[in-house]
């Protein structure tokens, strides 16, 4: 049984078990790091989306990939107590990440990945394989916007080069998704930003000011 939530589907089950409110960022990307500056990235996303966007955001993860825990297990660790992690996984898989919240979803990858996409408001897609190209074109197919980190390489560069800027986020910040000259944490900043845009885009209430890149 599927429920229709805006123009994402995701299983009637998993539906309830995730909260109404807030806005919902699902996590994309490679099982294991291959650029030099990946897990760092990452690590900076996690942190700047807690400091941001509190407990507004709502993440949502496969709960089998580095880029995964890279991004969620700082943003737990910076909102003790009021982070929302949710991991979601086949039935009969395992999350040994130890934080957060592990929730069936489907019955094997393939449909891990459509109710993954389907479930969320926004994604951000760092580096990744033909698993997560096709948790892009899931997004897609499901009008979620996805957020990739160019610079990283791999399916978010190739989404990067075909896709387009979302309508609210700024030139600049988009633009310093694929610069490989940019600091970590600029980078890191430009994603922090274009979160801020599509929650304000929808209505949902913002937690901080922008502050100035590092």
């Amino acid at each position: 049984t599927a429920v229709m939530f805006g123009r994402r589907t995701a299983s009637t089950s998993l539906e309830e078990q995730l909260p109404r409110k807030g806005f919902r960022v699902a996590l994309f990307g490679s099982t294991r790091f291959h650029g030099a500056d990946s897990a760092d990235i990452c690590a900076r996303i996690g942190r700047l989306l807690a400091e941001r966007c509190g407990k507004e955001v709502v993440l949502l993860t496969g709960g089998n990939a580095a880029v995964h825990e890279a991004i969620s297990r700082p943003f737990w660790d910076a909102l003790p107590g009021q982070a929302q992690v949710f991991h979601l996984a086949p039935r009969g898989s395992r999350c040994s990440f130890g934080f957060g919240q592990v929730l069936v979803a489907g019955e094997n990858s393939t449909e891990r990945r459509r109710i993954l996409a389907s479930s969320a408001h926004a994604a951000i897609a760092v580096e990744g394989g033909p698993g997560t190209a096709e948790e892009i074109d899931n997004a897609h197919q499901a009008g979620v916007t996805v957020i990739p980190v160019a610079r990283t390489g791999g399916a978010s560069t190739g989404e990067y080069d075909r896709g387009q800027k979302p309508a609210r986020a700024s030139a600049e910040s988009w633009k310093l998704l694929a610069d490989s000259e940019a600091s970590t944490e600029s980078v890191a900043n430009a994603v922090a930003d274009i979160v801020l845009s599509l929650m304000q885009e929808t209505g949902i209430p913002l937690c901080a000011a922008s502050p100035d890149p590092k």
